[in-house]
């Protein structure tokens, strides 16, 4: 999985691609970053490049706009919405973390090793 986000990070795409994937202009496109909705990577020589994240921010904003909503709500719904990400991320981090430590050898509790080991002295 973590493989797969990094692939959907990559920024290697064009502008030009953007616009053909996303049916925004490079104005609008522009607009959306003058604005703080998305944050596009530069290349070494300034061009803008794109991720599949980035596209998916870009179609998510373009629905918002769409649906009637003005730039802040638009920016309150994303930070919303990134925020519910990332809480569930931490969750799932979390319970893995505490499964892992259950199916560990080394998970046992100081008294079952006291126990075990009292004996053998």
């Amino acid at each position: 999985m973590a493989q797969e986000k990094l692939r959907s990070d990559l920024a290697i795409l064009p502008i030009g691609t953007a616009i053909k994937l996303t049916g925004l202009s490079a104005r609008q496109i522009r607009y959306y970053e003058a604005n703080h909705l998305i944050k596009i990577a530069r290349s070494d020589s300034q061009q803008r490049l794109f991720s599949l994240d980035d596209l998916q921010r870009l179609m998510q904003i373009k629905a918002l706009m769409e649906t009637e909503h003005n730039l802040e709500q638009v920016r309150q719904l994303l930070t919303r919405s990134r925020r519910a990400v990332d809480h569930s991320d931490s969750q799932l981090r979390h319970t893995l973390q505490d499964e892992i430590l259950l199916a560990s050898p080394f998970s046992r509790s100081q008294s079952n090793y006291s126990s075990t080991f009292k004996g053998q002295n």
